[in-house]
């Protein structure tokens, strides 16, 4: 019997309408409901079962993933058998680079790209319908938990050109339109000359001057904070005030560790630029392939997981879980995607866990920080067992 005829016969058995919409419904509550209200158990419990199903389309749906997960002695018969969020199979996020990981029936709406040096392959990460709306909610329940319902006028320290398009975006670009939620205005402060970023002087001071005393957000990708606005109010030795400022940043670490410039020196130096507190300056962890999910910094300093995504970290020699306070490779997890096999991506970034249900600010869950990016090329996961 031909493979295809296999998995159409088994695929009756477990893929129905009504496990379907099941799925979608219990995913649709977790990112709907009040964000950081479960403890870690708690949510191995609501996540594990939603993952196994995802898994199972995921499986039918793509021959690369299929190769991978029978390469794992994974099928459609043993997936059940997964007894936790530990077992689930870690997918390199290099696999993006090299494969077309598609698994929706339904039509795409766009691909994103990751941000990539010169010369090397971005990921490429394909949007249905479905991932895209669920990716959109589950932001703005994050945002809303950090920051309340209330839009502010925002500055974005980057082009409007990263915001054009439509059937193709770029990393940059998905993160500006996510944190367009919160504004009530949008102003882009740097114009794009030649392939440069140059601040726009006059739109960057008008815009201070104009909501000089209203609550603002800045956002940007950190090293074009760092490189473009903190050297610009630096050159033009600009007095700007902004106490009620929250500047939300995120990305862009390697560059700066290069340059000896850590999140602390980083926070210091925007603060006093901006004449508000370090507390205002946010940092946020999150990656591409993992859209609608991110990382924010809460007053502690801490990221904590969304009840529809969870962190593991890595043992950096065999990829054994760690535990509480041991550096490693972070592991996302997430029930967002619903076009490619997001549930479980294996970064090439270093975290620790520092605690559970503990954080002196109350959200529940374990929290993390961000440490590093890996010195090493690439992270265990080699791309041959994708191959046939």
């Amino acid at each position: 019997m031909k493979l295809a005829k296999k998995l159409k016969m088994k695929s009756k058995n477990f893929i129905t309408k009504e496990k379907v919409e099941k799925l979608n419904s219990q995913i649709n509550k977790l990112i709907t409901d009040e964000q950081y209200i479960y403890g870690d158990k708690q949510k191995e419990i609501m996540l594990l079962p939603i993952i196994k199903e995802q898994l199972k389309n995921h499986y039918l749906n793509n021959p690369y993933v299929r190769t991978w997960l029978n390469k794992l002695s994974l099928e459609l018969d043993n997936i059940k058998d997964i007894k936790s969020l530990s077992e689930i199979p870690l997918l390199p996020s290099k696999m993006f680079k090299i494969f077309d990981l598609n698994t929706s029936k339904e039509p795409l709406q766009r691909i994103l790209y990751s941000s990539s040096t010169t010369g090397q392959t971005p990921s490429k990460i394909p949007l249905d319908k479905i991932t895209s709306q669920r990716q959109t909610n589950a932001l703005l329940s994050i945002l809303k938990n950090f920051f309340s319902k209330q839009r502010r006028p925002l500055l974005i320290i980057d082009s409007s050109n990263q915001n054009k398009g439509d059937k193709g975006i770029t990393a940059r670009g998905a993160a500006i339109r996510g944190f367009n939620i919160l504004s009530k205005e949008t102003v882009y402060a740097c114009d794009q000359v030649e392939g440069e970023l140059i601040i726009n002087k006059k739109r960057l001071v008008d815009f201070f001057m104009k909501h000089r005393d209203s609550e603002i957000f800045i956002m940007g990708f950190t090293y074009i904070i760092w490189s473009k606005l903190v050297e610009f109010l630096k050159l033009e030795n600009l007095k700007i005030n902004c106490k009620n400022v929250t500047l939300i940043h995120g990305g862009g670490w390697k560059k700066l560790e290069k340059i000896k410039v850590t999140k602390e020196v980083f926070s210091k130096e925007l603060a006093k630029l901006l004449r508000t507190e370090q507390k205002n300056i946010l940092d946020y962890y999150g990656m591409v392939e993992q859209g609608g999910v991110i990382f924010i910094d809460c007053m502690y300093g801490h990221k904590h997981c969304p009840n529809f995504a969870d962190i593991k970290i890595r043992n950096l020699s065999n990829l054994k879980e760690n535990t509480k306070n041991q550096p490693g490779y972070i592991e996302i997890i997430s029930i967002l995607p619903n076009s490619y096999p997001g549930i479980s991506i294996l970064t090439e970034d270093i975290g620790e866990i520092l605690g559970f249900e503990d954080c002196p600010c109350g959200r529940k869950g374990k929290y993390f920080v961000f440490r590093s990016r890996s010195e090493k090329s690439e992270v265990r996961g080699c791309g041959d067992t994708f191959r046939e």
